[in-house]
């Protein structure tokens, strides 16, 4: 298990281990890729989330994080009558899929 020094908005420098941070690579059709990581802040027990570059994200890779490469849909327009997603949206239901504790009945 590695640990790894990230810089949280909140409390400053602190030190996770590398099952609790999650790389994110978001393809949008026609646009671009966006990269970025989500972790837990040890401090408060509160997600957290950073967008970074490649040299980041081969970082982190190499210290054993786990990456999700996602292909984003084409986004709904509001003339459809729905609510299109933002990007937000999306990676904070991705956070919640890896680390939200099972729900015990």
């Amino acid at each position: 298990m590695s640990e790894i020094r990230i810089s949280c908005q909140d409390h400053g420098e602190v030190v996770v281990h590398d099952c609790d941070v999650r790389a994110l690579v978001l393809k949008y059709p026609g646009s671009g890729i966006v990269t970025q990581f989500r972790f837990t802040c040890p401090e408060d027990k509160l997600p957290a989330m950073k967008n970074c570059n490649q040299r980041i994200l081969g970082l982190l890779t190499t210290a054993g994080v786990g990456i999700d490469v996602i292909e984003m849909p084409e986004r709904d327009t509001p003339e459809q009558g729905n609510k299109p997603l933002t990007d937000n949206d999306v990676t904070d239901f991705m956070f919640d899929l890896h680390y939200l504790p099972e729900i015990s009945s």
